[in-house]
């Protein structure tokens, strides 16, 4: 299976909806960060906290730097980023992004500009 591809909301003064209906698969997800201001809103729907895994496209003296993982408490949500594009984005311009545990996870993605 491939990746969840998650698009990018612009957030403007108007206001938008939040509205995270899609769940962060086995595969994990891929974020659009073309803007490298990009914030994800995240939601865990679980009765158990859940590592995220952050890919860092990143080494330093040719050492892979390791990635970022964040734990997600049992319903709770969270906003996270902006992720920088230098460190975050992978060839295609996306952010990867990883739950220990599939389908519990929902995602929704915004940017400013």
């Amino acid at each position: 299976m491939a990746r969840l591809d998650v698009s990018a909301t612009k957030l403007t003064r108007d206001g938008i909806s939040i509205t995270p209906t899609v769940y962060i698969t086995t595969d994990g997800a891929s974020v659009t960060n073309d803007k490298d201001t990009t914030f994800l809103y995240l939601s865990n729907t679980d009765a158990l906290a859940i590592v995220l895994t952050f890919h860092i496209y990143k080494t330093v003296d040719d050492q892979a730097v390791a990635n970022k993982t964040v734990s997600i408490d049992a319903g709770e949500v969270m906003i996270l980023g902006p992720f920088p594009a230098s460190i975050y984005n992978q060839a295609n311009a996306q952010v990867y992004v990883d739950a220990a545990t599939a389908d519990k996870v929902t995602i929704q993605a915004f940017y400013v500009e």
